[in-house]
């Protein structure tokens, strides 16, 4: 520590408050002083942007930033806010966030895309004024996610709430993570539904809870 430089702290702006962070490099998280949420430290553990094809997207890079808060923490610190005085969305929200980061990890698809599809469609079914023409890109911009980055994340949304079917393998793991989560926090079935779910990997990732 005693070998460090200024370039080894650094500053950040709260996804959920826009307070200033300060970071040492080695700190993993930490405790934003104004609204008490713990903050991960965008510049370790995301190692995996290294080498993913899918890094810059996932993390929303635009030019050299050095500090880059994924965009699925992103868009899941803004519903947090649009949903703080409902506990059971908000505990829906972040079970969607565990399915589908387990899920993902077995398939060769864009990562954020799921999950942001997944946590907009959840959103929707909450709140029906995510299904307004408006309501997503609110949220989005909201977030600070570029619009070209969520194309693909607007259509499965738009699917899904319209109960239209997309031939594609994102679109069913969406389906799915869906699925799992309003079994358990909306008006899904939890006993029946395996046979409700598309992908393998769901089917074996429930095969497993129950």
């Amino acid at each position: 520590m005693r070998y460090w430089t200024p370039e080894d702290i650094f500053y950040m702006e709260c996804p959920y408050c826009k307070n200033q962070i300060e970071f040492w490099k080695d700190e993993p998280f930490r405790i934003c002083q104004r609204c008490g949420k713990e903050i991960e430290n965008p510049r370790i553990d995301l190692g995996c942007a290294k080498w993913c094809k899918y890094g810059d997207e996932c993390l929303g890079k635009r030019g050299e930033e050095n500090v880059a808060i994924p965009i699925s923490h992103r868009l899941e610190a803004e519903l947090e806010k649009h949903f703080d005085s409902n506990e059971n969305a908000q505990q829906a929200m972040k079970y969607s966030l565990e399915v589908s980061r387990r899920l993902i990890t077995s398939v060769d698809q864009m990562p954020y895309e799921i999950i942001c599809a997944a946590l907009l469609s959840l959103a929707a079914k909450l709140d029906t004024s995510f299904a307004k023409a408006d309501g997503f890109d609110a949220i989005l911009v909201e977030a600070s996610i570029d619009p070209e980055l969520t194309v693909n994340v607007k259509e499965m949304t738009d699917a899904i709430i319209s109960g239209k079917t997309i031939d594609d393998e994102s679109f069913s793991l969406v389906q799915d993570i869906v699925a799992i989560t309003n079994a358990k926090y909306g008006n899904g079935d939890c006993k029946t539904i395996e046979e409700e779910l598309i992908t393998n990997i769901a089917k074996k990732y429930i095969a497993e809870k129950l």
